[in-house]
């Protein structure tokens, strides 16, 4: 007889399961192991292969960014191979002076693409250095400024030059402040990306066609000459003008209706009281209509003349400052300095990723 609280049979059943469980999950268990190893071998095979992109073109050299990673950047010259992984791949061709190129390719196992890359001579511009890779490793330089050549740049409050400066500002957000004698000031953030050229201008001085083009609006122009007094008094006096005779002109309208209402009253009335009251209120609203058309054209030609002179003024007043001298990069980048890049020719280079 069992004791209480003991149960054999129970327990040997229990274990007996437990036995045949384990020795059933462990074989399963090894096959999902080996098949998902053969999976996991079977992708890194296939990633493994490879192929190659092969460049051509008319410059001696110049740098290749592959797959946007700019911490390895390649200096390739024409006829150089690229080995790759296959797959997709984004290719950033860039060569100084010249916007970069960008190309999207399938590079398929143990073939080679050609990818030409032709390189046309560009104007040394702001707009050609922005972004570009090429440059900003042969300057050392990912900030770029131009501005009058009279302005001084600061750049996080350090003096770094004066109408020009090339800086190898750090990634993030940066401050640069732009600022001459004769009161103009700016401050500009520029967001700086690793081993691509951020370049800018910010020219301070206004041009004369911009000063030509705004001198018909009032006091436009003579605010853009930093002119500010002068500016608010054009302003004030064409504008004022021009309100007060609209404001007149309504009166006038009032007082002529008036005048006509009345009228009519007065030839229809037989009452001698009446027609006397009539002829009182028509000899005051001829009297407000006179004055009215005075004051109308009193604002007219004051706003007439502040016009006038705001438009010569306009055409013919100079900044204090003077005129923007829109000096362009050529003006501070020698052609010795373009021509002798640095950029010389290299071996076949070999890139797994």
């Amino acid at each position: 007889m069992a004791r209480p609280g003991h149960f054999p049979h129970i327990m040997t059943t229990t274990n007996h399961k437990t036995i045949m469980i384990q020795k059933y999950q462990f074989p399963k268990l090894l096959s999902l192991v080996c098949a998902f190893t053969l999976l996991f071998s079977i992708s890194n095979a296939a990633l493994a292969q490879t192929g190659y992109i092969k460049f051509e073109s008319n410059t001696d050299s110049f740098k290749v960014v592959i797959d946007y990673n700019y911490l390895e950047i390649y200096t390739v010259s024409s006829g150089d191979s690229i080995q790759v992984k296959q797959g997709l791949h984004s290719l950033r061709l860039s060569s100084p002076f010249t916007k970069d190129r960008f190309t999207r390719l399938n590079v398929l196992p143990d073939t080679t693409i050609l990818v030409p890359y032709e390189v046309e001579e560009s104007p040394i511009s702001i707009e050609n250095l922005d972004n570009n890779v090429s440059a900003s490793l042969y300057y050392d330089a990912t900030l770029v400024l131009l501005s009058d050549e009279d302005t001084d740049i600061y750049y996080e409050d350090n003096y770094v030059g004066t109408g020009y400066a090339m800086i190898n500002a750090l990634n993030g957000n940066r401050k640069v402040r732009f600022e001459n004698k004769y009161g103009y000031k700016k401050n500009v953030s520029y967001r700086i990306q690793t081993n691509r050229i951020k370049a800018s201008s910010e020219f301070l001085k206004p041009t004369q066609k911009m000063v030509r083009n705004t001198a018909f609006f009032p006091g436009v122009s003579q605010l853009i000459k930093r002119q500010r007094i002068k500016g608010v008094l054009l302003f004030i006096g064409t504008t004022g003008g021009v309100i007060n005779s609209f404001i007149y002109n309504r009166k006038l309208k009032t007082a002529n209706n008036n005048y006509n209402d009345y009228y009519a009253l007065y030839l229809r009335t037989t009452n001698e009281a009446y027609a006397t009251s009539f002829g009182d209120k028509l000899e005051g609203y001829a009297n407000s209509a006179q004055k009215y058309e005075r004051n109308r054209n009193i604002s007219l030609g004051i706003a007439l003349t502040f016009y006038i002179y705001n438009i010569y003024d306009g055409l013919t007043s100079k900044p204090k400052s003077g005129f923007r001298d829109e000096k362009g990069l050529d003006f501070y980048f020698s052609d010795e300095g373009i021509t002798n890049s640095g950029m010389s020719s290299t071996a076949t280079l070999k890139y797994n990723f």
